[in-house]
């Protein structure tokens, strides 16, 4: 089969067994890879109401379709399951080596089940499977478990091309926070996947192939892949700010745009304080995930250790949003986060959350002001379970709730708002109000065109326009997460331009309604899901903080937008997929 696998591997950990399994041509042409045939295969398996934490509950890990085939910025693998958090389906995104290395086993899925007697690592070669004990392992941190377990494979190049995912001491502990790590890389979205593979005694995946990903048409491969890399040489955004800034760039943008909030969406920054995209790239330097032309993960070498991902998300979560004013205690603080496996935004943000109760005299167990040294403390109690750190590390939601002040919690559904401010970006608003696992902005990056426009123009303040505009993003990035592209390549890329390959990797054509069709399918297959799951109409909405209090003069109008949106995705008023909608999706046998 060109460019799919057309096999998993299914691991039952309480029988400490694994078998391989096929994957019929149809599913992978219907959910293309990753996140769609990750979402697919859980979904049909899963009942909705299952206990995260029970041991009948699955993890299902996809490679995405493009993965191993040197496809540009083809490299993401989606890991499926139901969060103890968000009481959603949640799909992490693994970015880095592992995906690729998947297809190089010969495989395109792995589908994890059952509860292991005592902690496990999983070792996957090629298409042979062992499930090994890992006590030596177990309270290690996810930097000293890597290290020791290429150290116990006595084969430095063995050790080399081996790949590793695994959780940290939060996981093994249950910290809601909890999420896993590849290669030093968090996995993002992924909210307490950690917290699942530690209630399965699961510790890691290592994983190593050797076997060719074949294409349909080589030499045209080849051509559309050289094609792909002059638009992202030709791209300002992939050609210079992402390579040299990472997506720190996205700091200044925010800063100009009013929309960089700070003190847990209190207000707005009025100026970057020394945390900017410059001080970023002097203290910082590039790795890329494979086949990747871009190489925006920042990353900070001091003596010993290599710290991964110094973005965004971290710097504006925890320099903005929690008042950290200083490059090397938030260095420190991503350090500590992929040590000990925690969620970057949804610990940002209960921290953030904690703050402000501190500052509403709410909280008295820790000073713990914006901007206080004692973040660090904090954090390492969350990552051990202990103290303060033990009640904030069950989530913003619960923690607020427990002080009977949710509205301080910055999130939905559980799962916090990353720092971008709805009340000027009204589609991101929209967005993370519906998104399938709470909220949460690299399954519907909006920003891409609300801050630059750089393939379609968006009017701001306009209501009528969002609801369409969302539901086409949300579609679209379903269908580049199971095809394994990185949302970053948006900024240099239409969607068309991505048509051309499919033809000359897995032998057919498609054009771009037929694959907007797949995310559209992907989307109301995870909605589906959460409805099972128990959720409904009311959890799709934002905290009143951001639909009630203006932000220069403007608050995020979601209820108008929310009718019109369920217009546009074929849903009655409760949030519902029609029938007719199911059948068009040829959802309604499952």
């Amino acid at each position: 089969m060109d460019g799919w696998r057309g096999q998993l591997v299914r691991i039952n950990l309480t029988k400490g067994s694994s078998k391989i399994e096929p994957i019929s041509e149809k599913i992978l042409k219907d959910y293309l890879g990753g996140r769609g045939l990750a979402v697919r295969i859980y979904t049909q398996e899963v009942d909705g109401d299952i206990d995260p934490l029970d041991k009948k509950n699955k993890v299902v890990i996809a490679a995405g379709g493009l993965c191993g085939t040197a496809t540009p910025c083809a490299s993401i693998a989606s890991i499926v399951t139901k969060s103890p958090v968000t009481n959603t389906i949640v799909c992490g995104r693994m970015q880095g080596y592992f995906g690729t290395e998947l297809k190089f086993c010969g495989l395109d899925a792995i589908v994890i089940e059952g509860k292991a007697e005592y902690p496990v690592v999983i070792f996957i070669t090629d298409s042979s499977v062992s499930i090994r004990p890992a006590l030596q392992y177990w309270g290690r941190t996810t930097k000293e478990t890597q290290r020791l377990i290429k150290a116990e494979l006595k084969d430095r190049w063995a050790a080399r091309e081996s790949f590793i995912a695994c959780i940290g001491p939060a996981g093994e502990k249950g910290v809601s926070l909890a999420t896993l790590v590849n290669e030093d890389y968090l996995v993002t979205g992924g909210v307490g996947i950690g917290w699942v593979l530690g209630a399965k005694n699961l510790k890691a995946i290592v994983i190593k192939g050797t076997q060719d990903v074949t294409v349909s048409n080589g030499q045209k491969c080849l051509q559309a892949i050289f094609s792909l890399k002059n638009r992202f040489n030709a791209s300002p955004f992939t050609r210079e700010k992402l390579p040299k800034y990472g997506n720190a760039f996205l700091l200044d943008a925010c800063l100009k745009r009013g929309v960089l909030p700070i003190n847990n969406f209190k207000g707005i920054a009025k100026e970057l304080n020394g945390i900017d995209e410059n001080n970023i790239e002097r203290i910082t330097h590039r790795r890329a995930c494979f086949s990747c032309p871009i190489g925006c993960v920042r990353t900070v070498r001091e003596k010993d250790r290599e710290i991964v991902g110094l973005d965004y998300e971290t710097v504006a979560s925890f320099g903005y949003l929690c008042g950290i004013n200083d490059l090397d205690d938030i260095s420190e603080i991503r350090f500590l986060c992929t040590e000990f496996g925690l969620d970057i935004l949804n610990t940002a943000s209960s921290i953030a959350c904690a703050m402000e109760l501190y500052e509403e005299g709410a909280l008295k167990d820790m000073e713990l002001p914006f901007g206080g040294k004692n973040i660090i403390s904090l954090l390492k109690q969350i990552g051990k379970n202990k103290g303060l750190g033990k009640e904030v590390g069950k989530g913003g939601s619960i923690f607020a709730n427990s002080l009977n002040r949710p509205h301080i919690f910055m999130g939905v559904k559980g799962n916090a708002i990353p720092p971008f401010d709805p009340r000027g970006l009204w589609g991101l608003g929209l967005h993370m109000a519906t998104s399938n696992f709470g909220a949460y902005h690299l399954n519907g990056l909006t920003v891409i065109e609300e801050l630059f426009n750089i393939h379609e123009k968006v009017e701001p303040f306009l209501v009528e326009e969002k609801p369409e505009f969302v539901k086409k993003i949300q579609d679209m990035t379903a269908s580049l997460d199971a095809l394994g592209i990185c949302i970053n390549a948006l900024f240099a890329l239409k969607v068309n331009n991505i048509l051309p390959i499919f033809d000359f990797v897995f032998g057919y054509k498609i054009d771009i309604e037929e694959l907007l069709l797949v995310g559209e399918r992907i989307w109301n297959l995870e909605r589906f899901f959460n409805l099972k799951a128990g959720l409904c109409q009311s959890d799709d909405t934002l905290p009143k903080r951001l639909i009630e209090e203006p932000l220069n003069g403007y608050t995020c109008p979601l209820e108008e937008m929310l009718p019109i949106y369920y217009k546009e995705r074929g849903w009655d008023k409760e949030g519902k997929p029609k029938k007719e909608t199911l059948e068009r999706l040829g959802l309604c046998k499952g």
